[in-house]
């Protein structure tokens, strides 16, 4: 649908077509894991990248220092928000996060979906 929008002759494979107007984020509450709630409008007029992963997805396990890489070079010009999957919180993430030495996302807010998860429910 993108390469018809941009015409077949300006469409190169691997190009990325934004999508026109740009629309914003969902509403979406987490809790990071110092406790505090947070939404994506704390991170609002910021270039965010939003990561969903757990500590038992293989592929998380090779991804997440390349995401660490990532904040670690970009400083404030991008912000990797970690949102975790895991059931138990930051009890199961924080161990996780420190054996992989994943030092800048600890100033990134790694956060855990479990509010999410309730106002849902709710």
């Amino acid at each position: 649908m993108a390469a018809v929008a941009a015409g077949q002759d300006e469409f190169k494979p691997g190009e990325f077509i934004p999508l026109t107007p740009p629309q914003p984020a969902p509403e979406v509450s987490f809790t990071d894991t110092a406790g505090n709630p947070a939404t994506f409008d704390d991170f609002k007029g910021k270039l965010l990248l939003v990561n969903l992963w757990a500590t038992w997805c293989q592929p998380c396990l090779r991804e997440m220092p390349s995401l660490e890489k990532l904040q670690a070079s970009q400083g404030d010009q991008v912000t990797v928000v970690a949102i975790s999957e895991d059931r138990g919180g930051a009890k199961v993430v924080e161990p996780f996060v420190a054996k992989l030495g994943l030092d800048s996302y600890r100033s990134a807010r790694r956060a855990t979906r479990s509010s999410a998860r309730r106002s849902r429910e709710n």
